[in-house]
């Protein structure tokens, strides 16, 4: 890999077994890309997490920043995308704390590229070829398109009626490239402007709703695929399947949520998966009850998209290396 490049990802303790799958898939598609991942509350790693790998550093997350923006303007912020008010919890915070950590790797000058990477997520193949695309631009962000119905559907009269598509579309920051020689003046300030500029509250997602107004160019990252990705990406380009919104396997099945999207398809591999690095019992049970609920929520697929089963493949040839590592 020509550029330097750091992975960071954020979690708290219920999301610990997906940050095992995280990090075991990335680091087998990625070996030579250090990961930070930083701890959102009071989880401490064990000994086995610990020595997953030796260039994979935990630390706990510094938010000051975050807080404090939170504090400022609670009563402002937008709580309809969740389940009751969750102004306290980590999640919220999550949405945008590790931007103070993208800030900080910026300020350190040793990085040309910050990959950041949600845990809802599976890396099947390698990111090296669209990064150094991405650094070629001179663009300051990447992130993925998606489709709109989406964001008609959750932010209804509350988000933005829509410059942003103006700009290109709407995008997904699950997974998004920063480049440490473009952002120079700090994501968090950046963000922080954008939406007091617009009203606070017509973000939905803070962080990526933000990200997409405040960076009018980005580089459009083809390899990442979810059920609201616009256009569906080529399964040979395809480098991390994301469960985005409501399809994760280990989210809540029912044939309102997850019914007949696509990704459950690939449901099983990832169990297999989670289990060849031992992931815990809860999880991998979780895991088997949701697949069964599928088989009784959903009709026999008659065969996968071409697509599909180019993910299937690389997810098989994954699971067979990390058995075999074992």
């Amino acid at each position: 890999m020509k550029h330097k490049c750091i992975a960071i990802a954020s979690f708290d303790k219920d999301f610990v077994n997906p940050a095992k799958v995280f990090i075991h898939t990335f680091k087998y598609n990625h070996p030579d890309i250090p990961i930070n991942m930083y701890i959102l509350d009071d989880y401490i790693p064990d000994q086995d997490m610990l020595n997953l790998y030796p260039d994979v550093t935990f630390k706990h997350v510094k938010n000051d920043r975050v807080k404090q923006f939170l504090t400022d303007n609670k009563d402002e912020i937008n709580i309809t995308s969740f389940n009751g008010n969750m102004y306290d919890s980590s999640k919220l915070i999550c949405m945008f704390s590790y931007l103070e950590a993208v800030d900080e790797l910026i300020a350190e000058n040793k990085y040309d590229v910050i990959i950041k990477s949600d845990l809802d997520v599976i890396w099947i193949d390698s990111i090296y070829d669209e990064i150094n695309n991405f650094v070629d631009s001179n663009l300051p962000i990447a992130m993925s398109r998606e489709g709109v119905n989406r964001i008609h559907h959750e932010a209804k009269d509350k988000l933005l009626h829509y410059p942003h598509l103006a700009n290109g579309g709407y995008f997904c920051a699950g997974i998004t490239l920063y480049n440490a020689h473009v952002l120079t003046n700090g994501v968090l300030d950046t963000i922080f402007n954008t939406m007091k500029s617009y009203g606070i509250n017509k973000f939905v997602y803070l962080d990526q709703d933000s990200l997409v107004l405040s960076y009018k160019d980005k580089f459009v990252l083809n390899g990442v695929y979810n059920h609201t990705s616009m256009p569906t990406p080529k399964g040979q380009d395809v480098y991390v399947i994301h469960y985005n919104v409501y399809a994760k396997p280990f989210g809540k099945v029912t044939k309102q949520t997850v019914g007949y999207l696509p990704l459950s398809r690939t449901y099983k591999l990832y169990q297999q998966i989670a289990e060849a690095i031992n992931c815990d019992t809860k999880f991998i049970t979780l895991l088997k009850d949701n697949l069964q609920k599928l088989s009784e929520l959903t009709k026999p697929y008659d065969s996968a998209s071409p697509v599909l089963q180019i993910l299937n493949i690389k997810l098989t040839n994954m699971l067979k290396g990390l058995r075999h590592r074992e």
